[in-house]
């Protein structure tokens, strides 16, 4: 391709960009973004976003299930009572509330043997629920 005149502010922009006005015959592999993950900040296929369950997600004042995430909701991995919440269908333990918050889980109907109603704020960040708010609503 032959160039005709280009203005010299042109000819920096496209040399500085990296944009070629032939293509090469040789093929050279692209250069990484400037933004490129890192091994620290790759994404693996457990935090990877997806439309099902994105790394984070905000939720305001949604009514969710509450249980442990041991002996109601028999999460893989978790080996000791905790509270966790099923929001659209899948679990995920609680950060910033206990069971301990809400009365004996052991109890004929505690969180270690039933599943209560919770209304909930906070973020879903990875396999965890981030609580700002979490409040049991009453079965009556």
């Amino acid at each position: 391709m032959r160039l005709k005149a280009m203005s010299p502010v042109l000819v920096v922009l496209l040399l500085a960009s990296g944009c070629k006005t032939e293509k090469s015959s040789t093929s050279e592999p692209a250069p990484a973004p400037a933004t490129a993950a890192t091994p620290e900040t790759a994404e693996t296929p457990e935090t990877a976003e997806t439309p099902e369950t994105p790394a984070t997600a905000v939720l305001v004042s949604k009514t969710v299930e509450a249980a442990c995430g041991m002996c109601v909701f028999e999460m893989e991995g978790v080996d000791t009572c905790e509270l966790a919440v099923r929001i659209d269908g899948k679990a995920y333990l609680v950060t910033g509330s206990e069971m301990d918050d809400h009365g004996d889980a052991h109890a004929p109907t505690g969180m270690c043997n039933v599943a209560s109603q919770a209304k909930v704020e906070g973020k879903v960040e990875g396999d965890r629920f981030v609580a700002s708010s979490f409040e049991l609503v009453s079965s009556e």
